[in-house]
């Protein structure tokens, strides 16, 4: 249905909020051209690094004192970054354009997708600003950098575009190629979206006679992507990645687990009374209405596989899936009062865009933390990073290090590639700082060959009394060499 005149400059006002907000966090992300990032983005940059230094299950001495490049990583989005890469010797370069890529393809899968439920052009760009600008998904890809999850996502548009094309069509040959293909490449980006996505392909699977045809395809998928998974597979016992600590630790993780599946419940079922759906629609959407109700009771923590995903992912797919359902409402008695939402829902985001995540900082230079990296380009030998209280999780530093300085340590950046026993050694080490106990301290730093310190000049007096020499000063950081 085609937009009213009197209802369209609702919606080109909606569109300019949001691309302004999106424009200007991309503006605010290039300086990752200049500064290296942290939070996540410095791990993804790291192992771009990696892959191309190392090559693909290469072996990298940087971490770990030796680690799988990408071994127990999803590898999609570095196959990605590394064409362009490739071409560019900026890894950091690289990588920003290969996010913005990343929204590019986001746009080509969100236009299919509007063009299969016959969305108008101004819909379909509504959609795709509202995906990638809203309070969502700007602190989740712009600021803490998962942008693994982000390509899956990107997949998943292209994946819901065919699952609505064939929902009300015979499945033929494309079908199984293009579901083979897809749900390989969302596997290959994000192991945790996939999970839901399979979701609704069994609500296709429930509606069509091709049961058998579908399960055929599906077990191709683990075959074609077998170069990586396999690996995979063999370490993920060995991985400390627990999520679910989120919902309680953070309050606005609690917010969205109870607002969200609640107003995706409420619009299904206005969208379920206007379009007037019949029971095969009911059964297609019903795996969504099950996932909208184990997010809000939170069951998905005491079922496996299910509690490894994040809780704001479950958040991201039923706010997504809601706004479909409201675009999807063509009632003209309906049109003007979603105009009008969706102008208010666009002003309401542009607000906590410019407000609560009006910014994206780059920690590593802030005055605590720039010694630090300044005390890198000094590091011979393998190190080890203290902070000011005692730990040694300096993952951002370590992420620097190896990019630009090619250094070595026994730790490194990444929760799914650190196994127990690493998490057990980081305890120690800052067990015997803080209880200043030296000759624990200094037997650590000998099994672990650990020849130089950056620390923290909080615990700088107690480095002296230990087995090391003070070297050097920058800022709030000490650096010392074995004696």
């Amino acid at each position: 249905m085609k937009l009213k005149d009197n209802t369209r400059y609702f919606w080109y006002v909606s569109i300019f909020v949001l691309l302004l907000v999106l424009v200007i966090k991309l503006v605010q992300l290039s300086k990752m051209i200049y500064f290296y990032p942290s939070y996540d983005f410095s791990s993804h940059i790291a192992n771009l690094f990696f892959l191309k230094e190392y090559g693909f299950h290469g072996i990298s001495p940087n971490w770990y004192d030796g680690f799988v490049v990408l071994g127990n990583y999803p590898p999609l989005l570095f196959f990605f970054s590394y064409v362009f890469y490739n071409f560019i010797s900026n890894v950091q370069l690289a990588f920003y354009i290969s996010f913005i890529g990343i929204i590019v393809l986001g746009f080509f899968g969100i236009n299919f997708l509007g063009k299969v439920l016959n969305f108008s052009m101004i819909k379909r760009l509504f959609l795709f600003l509202f995906f990638y600008a809203n309070p969502l998904t700007i602190p989740w890809f712009y600021i803490i950098g998962r942008i693994p999850e982000m390509l899956a996502w990107t997949m998943f548009f292209y994946l819901l575009g065919i699952l609505f094309y064939y929902k009300n069509r015979k499945l033929d040959t494309k079908f199984y190629i293009f579901l083979i293909i897809i749900l390989s490449l969302i596997l290959l980006s994000h192991p945790l979206v996939l999970a839901l996505s399979l979701f609704l392909v069994f609500g296709l699977f429930l509606i069509k006679k091709e049961k058998i045809k579908i399960i055929v395809s599906l077990t191709v998928v683990p075959l074609i992507t077998s170069f990586w998974l396999l690996d995979f597979i063999k370490n993920i016992g060995n991985l400390s990645y627990t999520p679910s600590y989120r919902l309680y630790s953070h309050p606005t993780e609690v917010i969205y687990s109870i607002l969200i599946p609640l107003v995706f419940i409420g619009i299904f079922y206005l969208y379920k009374k206007v379009k007037k759906i019949d029971k095969k629609d009911i059964l297609f959407y019903s795996p969504l209405f099950l996932i909208s109700i184990l997010y809000l009771t939170n069951l998905f923590l005491y079922i496996p596989g299910l509690k490894s995903i994040e809780p704001r992912t479950y958040g991201i797919l039923l706010m997504f899936m809601s706004m479909i359902f409201i675009l999807d409402l063509k009632s003209k008695k309906a049109l003007k009062l979603i105009s009008i939402g969706i102008l208010v829902l666009s002003l309401i985001i542009t607000v906590i865009a410019f407000t609560r995540y009006n910014s994206i900082d780059f920690p590593l230079y802030s005055e605590q933390e720039i010694g630090a990296i300044n005390l890198t380009s000094l590091v011979n030998e393998k190190f080890i990073a203290i902070g000011k209280n005692g730990d040694v999780n300096k993952r951002h530093v370590y992420a620097y290090g190896a990019v630009n300085h090619n250094l070595t340590t026994p730790l490194g950046w990444g929760i799914e590639q650190a196994s127990e026993e690493i998490n057990k050694i980081e305890e120690e080490i800052k067990g015997s700082i803080n209880e200043e106990n030296c000759n624990k301290f200094n037997e650590i730093m000998n099994e672990m060959k650990v020849k130089e310190l950056i620390v923290h000049k909080n615990k700088c007096e107690f480095i002296k009394t230990c087995d090391f020499i003070e070297k050097e000063t920058s800022g709030q950081y000490c650096l010392f060499t074995k004696n």
